[in-house]
């Protein structure tokens, strides 16, 4: 039973991280097969029915200080976990992030932050991102990963966000 969850969790979450990428165009300048519509929605023929983004639909809604404060909340989940040796336990809140995360940049600039404020808040969103997709290519692989091997970059990516956070 857990070798198939584990099978089908590395089929169906590498698209979370790697497949929903940015939109790519088309040469018309339109959204190349790509939709955040709902659970069936697809990326490049894979379904995701019956398959939900959880934070996704409400993320798209909120500002950058909520974005900032739900990324905060769900990075301190996957933290917690994994310090108690069960990242398991936060697999959601690291799906969930990852769209938070993706849109950070684009949120401070709709919001007319400044030039600086943007490029830190990628730089911020970028290196979180990247330690959580590490954790999570590890766990679709069947490869153990301790929270010692993440935690300094886990530690000070929070640090950021959450000094990004009290600027807001």
């Amino acid at each position: 039973m857990r070798r198939s969850l584990a099978l089908g969790l590395a089929i169906a979450v590498p698209c979370l991280f790697v497949g929903c990428e940015p939109d790519k165009t088309t040469s018309t300048g339109k959204p190349a097969n790509h939709s955040h519509d709902g659970a069936g929605h697809s990326h490049d023929g894979h379904s995701h029915e019956g398959h939900s983004h959880g934070e996704q639909g409400a993320a798209a809604k909120m500002g950058l200080k909520d974005s900032v404060a739900k990324v905060v909340e769900l990075a301190t989940k996957i933290k917690e976990a994994g310090e108690k040796g069960d990242f398991e336990a936060a697999h959601d809140e690291m799906h969930d992030i990852g769209h938070l995360l993706e849109e950070l940049a684009a949120k401070a600039k709709a919001e007319s932050k400044s030039e600086e404020e943007q490029a830190a808040m990628k730089t911020a969103a970028d290196a979180l991102f990247a330690t959580i997709s590490k954790v999570d290519e590890a766990m679709h692989e069947n490869k153990e990963i301790k929270y010692e091997e993440v935690k300094a970059g886990f530690e000070s990516e929070l640090a950021a966000m959450k000094a990004l956070l009290e600027k807001l």
